[in-house]
């Protein structure tokens, strides 16, 4: 899954991807471990990051995949991963 994957409509009560309807709560845990994914990318390259920074990237990116993983995602949350 992909952050092309993720782009459907939140004013549904359910939206499809990949033959699965996910709910707004489930599509928006998802798009959010998508973001902080890019973001731990972003931070990187860069050539000093910020070991802080990071840090406290890696916990927000740890408690987003158990949120997944509660609401019935985490088996798309490992694909991204």
């Amino acid at each position: 899954m992909s952050r092309s994957d993720l782009s459907g409509s939140l004013g549904s009560d359910t939206t499809p991807f990949f033959g699965r309807r996910y709910t707004p709560v489930q599509q928006l845990f998802l798009r959010r471990l998508v973001v902080l994914l890019e973001k731990r990318r972003q931070l990187e390259m860069l050539p000093n990051p910020n070991e802080d920074q990071k840090r406290t990237l890696n916990k927000a990116l740890y408690s987003t995949f158990i949120d997944c993983v509660e609401l019935g995602t985490g088996d798309e949350a490992k694909g991204l991963l």
